[in-house]
């Protein structure tokens, strides 16, 4: 049941991530809607916080002013970058081989990226559907296709998003301007420590922005993306 709620966890924070608009918009409040039985089935050191987080993410989303949303998460993640949502934009270093190794992984359970898509595979919210769909994989499997799974899982977890979300995280919360984003902030930190737990994961943040990141930074721009994994029926 934990596995399940923490898949669905990521697949909302996922669509949350994407591009200001109303599919970002429902998901939150879907997530915000079930948020008590949700976080208490994903378990963690404090589904309240999290439960409250989402509620937050959700009043803020609806309260904020039209356009609001859009010219925050372009400021952030795609005019100058002030807090880069691709992972190798977070951490600027061995791009090559971190884009490598996540389509190595997508590779070996199936996964690709649209056709003619530009996108890519290091994007904050390709990573939360994979995992969510790893997660997802683990619940239903027994025996060795469970154990590769889960070793699976936990390696992506180690490589990938634990070197920067909870970072990424972090620096949100105190980079953004509208309060969402905020909020937004602490429930994918919540929402990653009830998953790390399940795999034996650390969940302390082990890297912040790389040097001269902020409004303004050199780094790439982002965009946003959709994988397509959240369009699959896991949630």
């Amino acid at each position: 049941m934990s596995l399940l709620a923490q898949a669905d966890l990521l697949l909302g924070l996922a669509r949350a991530f994407g591009q200001p608009g109303p599919a970002a918009t429902k998901a939150v409040a879907d997530l915000a809607g079930v948020a008590e039985p949700l976080t208490e089935a994903a378990g963690g050191p404090d589904p309240r916080a999290l439960a409250d987080a989402l509620r937050l993410a959700a009043w803020s989303i609806a309260d904020a002013e039209p356009g609001a949303l859009a010219r925050e998460y372009e400021r952030l993640f795609s005019c100058g970058v002030a807090c880069p949502i691709h992972e190798a934009g977070f951490v600027r270093r061995d791009k090559g081989h971190i884009l490598g190794d996540i389509a190595g992984f997508y590779r070996a359970f199936g996964v690709q990226l649209r056709d003619g898509s530009a996108e890519r595979p290091d994007h904050l919210v390709a990573e939360l559907e994979f995992l969510a769909l790893l997660l997802v994989m683990l619940a239903r499997a027994e025996g060795e296709p469970a154990e590769v799974t889960r070793a699976a899982a936990r390696a992506f977890g180690e490589d990938h998003l634990g070197e920067w979300l909870p970072g990424f995280a972090m620096h949100l919360a105190v980079t953004t301007r509208e309060p969402a984003y905020a909020h937004l902030a602490h429930a994918l930190a919540g929402a990653w420590t009830a998953v790390a737990a399940t795999l034996g994961l650390d969940e302390a943040p082990r890297r912040l922005p790389a040097a001269g990141t902020g409004a303004g930074a050199g780094t790439e721009a982002g965009e946003p993306f959709e994988c397509g994994l959240a369009e699959a029926g896991l949630a």
